[in-house]
């Protein structure tokens, strides 16, 4: 389909009347899912079979998604999991937040929650920064940080694809080399959270692409207080991540076999 095509249906596409008829087509799978890059949602849209609302741009095509789709069925069964126990937490700490997934659920579904949500992508943190502030239950508990979890002092090199994938963001370029996304490099700051050290967070969530080796080294000493880590893991680090949770008294709960997948570990004292 060429750019000129494109251009024409996404005009067709903006009519309210023919974007929900093409969302519900999306929806019901009666049409090719590669429709839904011709939709343009703009301003805060519900999330798919959910009471929140998440902000949509042009150039985030994650937003979109989740607005027409919902949970992607890769990520179903983790996230269904994550809803069951926040909402009898008292503190969850979100790093990698990207728009604020699963921050947004958290306070919605447990106003009581402490949180602190860590996101490095600056255009990113803008979006998850209007969705926590659009949510009526977000109050001075919730706290948010632009910054990158590392050991690294100071700064960090951080790759941002210049695509309609924007919220997708690691500081390990060659994720996006070996698939020809063309990115631009940013120096971000970098934190150890320290700040928080008498912080107790007993769910922990990870999805830094690439990079979380480095950031189970860096809050390793919060880990003790950890009840159940949701992590992302590429499987070139899986074995060594598998040995440092180990270590720190971690077991796996729910595996993948995908190359990108999504974990869960439930702490050895946690388990009956």
């Amino acid at each position: 389909m060429s750019n000129k095509t494109k251009s024409i249906l996404r005009k067709i596409f903006y009519n309210k009347q023919i974007k929900n008829s093409i969302i519900f087509l999306l929806r019901k799978k009666l049409i090719s899912r590669r429709f839904r890059n011709l939709i343009q949602l703009d301003g805060f849209n519900n999330i798919y079979k959910s009471n929140i609302d998440i902000y949509n741009s042009e150039s985030d095509s994650v937003s979109r998604d989740l607005c027409i789709f919902g949970v992607t069925k890769k990520e179903e069964k983790i996230f269904n999991k994550f809803i069951e126990v926040v909402k009898n937490s008292n503190s969850f700490l979100d790093i990698g937040s990207g728009i604020g997934l699963y921050t947004l659920f958290a306070i919605k579904l447990n106003p009581n929650i402490s949180s602190l949500s860590i996101e490095a992508n600056p255009a990113v943190f803008k979006i998850l920064n209007k969705n926590l502030k659009n949510l009526p239950e977000f109050n001075s508990n919730h706290k948010v940080m632009n910054k990158f979890v590392s050991q690294q002092e100071l700064n960090i090199e951080f790759n941002v694809p210049t695509g309609d994938d924007f919220s997708y963001g690691t500081s390990e370029k060659y994720l996006l080399e070996e698939k020809n996304i063309p990115f631009e490099t940013i120096v971000v700051e970098t934190t150890q959270i320290s700040e928080f050290k008498n912080s107790r967070f007993e769910i922990i969530k990870i999805d830094v692409e690439g990079s979380e080796l480095d950031v189970l080294f860096t809050i390793e000493e919060y880990l003790p207080y950890c009840n159940l880590l949701f992590i992302e893991i590429i499987d070139t680090q899986k074995d060594l991540i598998y040995d440092f949770l180990e270590n720190n008294k971690f077991k796996p709960l729910v595996e993948s076999k995908d190359k990108v997948g999504n974990y869960i570990f439930i702490s050895d004292t946690n388990i009956n």
